[in-house]
């Protein structure tokens, strides 16, 4: 019976009872005392068929509310469990059932603390005796163990309270959370990953909030600056440069992040100064990003240390300044030479020459001279002709000794050094430990050269009254030591110094070989010049 109709009838049952009897009992008079019983009992029946529907009605509602409550019970999104005091399972519904993997027959033949992980279960065995000694509320996260050896991970809303002294048991409320720790446990990974990639990068990598507050500091910009991650986390940008362009690199950041540009290169020029903890200044190229994170600003810098490579472009500009100077000087000292050889041979051999031809046509002009006079002019002729072969040797030698072509190193070495004493005066200690085997060109050429540019250098420079020279061979490679106990010279500015340095530095960087010139005022002067060469066998030179 629904309850709408239960409603009518009841309605009707009412209009009967207030329906005066005779309109029912024809015939009968209204007086009489039996009508008036009759009409009694007929309301009360009335009445009791009325509760008896009212009662009808309720307990239709109830098995309605019963069905719901079932229904929400049953297929909750939560799973639901009642233990006793001893943790045996004694109620469940369904979604438990389904999430543990078992029949629900099965689970209440269990203690529940049989599902609980075995590293959980020390957890849930301390709250569940707090829990039976206090009534009261609380959460737990903790691990399950299903059906089929799965994980589940679980939060668990718990409470047990008394009614009338007596425990109503321990009720929980079960919420599957695998997908969120997953989850979770995903975001970590790739935030440990994220960190692994960016403390293994070569650049430094700093990342700062809206205020230009350090919040990231990765391995690279710790050895770049000096700073360890925990001492500068929370301090500002600024730390990090020279005091000078603190407030206007602010102000750049603050012009990018209101642009809303997503990268771009900090400064025009790419490259600026930054600060070592120690307070030395260094070069940096470096880019700028942003990102928007809850609403807050925050600025990613990806910096790399150029110091070397900006001192290697400096010293590449410097090298090819003094070459280009190197190469006019080279050509301005061949056109000296030229004008000298010039001379030399003008002066020397072409007067030497013009007064032997004036003496062959005096010859011609006086075939009948007598014998003596003759003789005296040839011998004249002779020595003008002597003095030719002289000079003539002199000029080659002068451009290069023949000896160092047909005898070697050694010999040359030895023959330049007596006549450098000879010409200056100065003293000179030589000592050659090497084969008296020719050396293979170019390196004959350029020790020579490089002797002889060393010797030119003490003669013109250094006032010097002593001079040591070591030339040695080994297996590996020729080494030459030039020391004076002349006047020296700041090394610093080696390049003010004359291009005979220079040229030496060039011939040594060309046979891949090292120089280092050491000297200080007052001090003299040390050349070491070490350039590897390939073994000579005796056989090969022969």
């Amino acid at each position: 019976m629904d309850k709408k109709h239960g409603e009518e009838e009841s309605a009707v049952l009412c209009d009967m009872v207030k329906a005066p009897l005779v309109a029912d009992v024809p015939g009968v008079s209204p007086e009489s005392p039996t009508d008036e019983l009759l009409h009694e009992l007929w309301r009360h029946q009335i009445e009791l068929e009325m509760q008896n529907e009212e009662l009808r009605r309720t307990q239709l509602a109830l098995e309605e509310s019963r069905d719901r409550y079932l229904n929400l019970y049953e297929f909750a999104p939560v799973g639901y469990f009642t233990l006793t005091d001893t943790g045996l399972i004694t109620e469940t519904n369904l979604t438990a059932a389904i999430l543990l993997g078992l029949e629900r027959k099965k689970l209440l033949q269990h203690r529940f603390d049989f599902f609980i992980h075995p590293e959980d279960r020390d957890r849930w065995c301390r709250l569940f005796t707090s829990l039976m000694q206090h009534a009261g509320r609380e959460r737990l996260d903790l691990r399950l163990t299903c059906g089929d050896g799965t994980l589940l991970h679980a939060h668990l809303d718990i409470w047990h309270h008394a009614s009338d002294g007596k425990a109503s048991g321990i009720h929980i409320m079960l919420t599957d959370i695998t997908g969120d720790v997953r989850m979770e446990q995903s975001l970590a990974l790739n935030e440990a990953r994220l960190r692994g990639i960016l403390n293994s990068a070569m650049d430094a990598i700093i990342t700062v909030d809206e205020a230009q507050n350090i919040v990231f500091f990765n391995a690279a910009a710790e050895s770049i600056f000096g700073w360890s991650r925990e001492q500068v986390t929370g301090s500002p940008l600024a730390l990090l440069l020279p005091e000078r362009f603190r407030t206007v690199h602010a102000h750049y950041i603050g012009q990018f992040g209101e642009a809303g540009s997503i990268s771009h290169p900090i400064d025009g020029s790419r490259t600026i100064a930054a600060l070592h903890r120690n307070g030395t200044e260094f070069m940096i190229n470096a880019s700028i990003s942003q990102i928007n994170e809850n609403g807050a600003k925050f600025y990613t810098v990806i910096l790399r240390d150029v110091t070397g490579k900006v001192m290697t472009e400096n010293a590449l500009h410097r090298s090819q300044e003094e070459l280009r100077k190197l190469a006019a000087t080279a050509h301005s000292i061949r056109e000296q030479e030229k004008r000298h050889i010039a001379r030399e041979l003008h002066d020397e051999l072409g007067q030497s020459l013009t007064s032997l031809k004036m003496d062959v046509m005096w010859l011609m002009d006086r075939p009948t001279t007598d014998q003596i006079t003759q003789v005296k002019k040839f011998e004249d002729m002779l020595s003008i002709i002597d003095g030719l072969t002289a000079t003539t040797r002199r000029i080659s030698s002068d451009l290069r000794p023949l000896m160092l072509d047909d005898l070697g190193l050694v010999p040359a070495a030895e023959w330049l050094v007596q006549n450098f004493m000879e010409h200056t005066g100065i003293r000179c200690e030589l000592t050659i430990t090497m084969p008296e085997h020719a050396l293979q060109e170019p390196y004959a050429t350029a020790m020579f050269r490089i002797l002889q540019e060393a010797l030119t250098n003490a003669a013109r420079h250094a006032h010097a009254t002593l001079i040591k020279i070591i030339l040695a061979q080994t297996d590996g490679d020729i080494y030459l030591s030039v020391r004076d106990n002349g006047c020296g010279f700041i090394t610093s500015t080696l390049r003010n110094q004359s291009y005979g340095l220079i040229g030496m530095r060039e011939r040594v960087y060309l046979l891949d070989g090292a120089i280092k010139i050491d000297s200080e005022p007052g001090r003299g002067t040390t050349i070491d010049v070490r350039i590897p060469i390939p073994l000579i066998r005796p056989e090969a030179s022969a």
